[in-house]
């Protein structure tokens, strides 16, 4: 499982930069779904579905809402 999240953390740090370099928006959630003890998902964001690889959607809205709320209105 760590393999597998570094490997996707690096693919998300490959988009970030180029987003940055396109000048466009780029929602960094990694630090936030992340267990900082094992550097793997956070089992709440894990899908409730095992065969479903996609996070949990209603778990991730409750990150993502606040921060496209700040984006978008300050």
């Amino acid at each position: 499982m760590k393999s597998r999240t570094d490997l996707t953390l690096s693919f998300n740090h490959s988009l970030q930069q180029i987003a940055i370099d396109h000048e466009l928006f780029f929602l960094n959630l990694d630090k936030d779904i992340l267990d900082k003890s094992s550097g793997t998902i956070d089992s709440t964001f894990l899908n409730t579905n095992p065969l479903d690889h996609h996070l949990n959607p209603k778990a991730l809205s409750k990150v993502v809402y606040p921060q496209l709320n700040r984006f978008l209105f300050n």
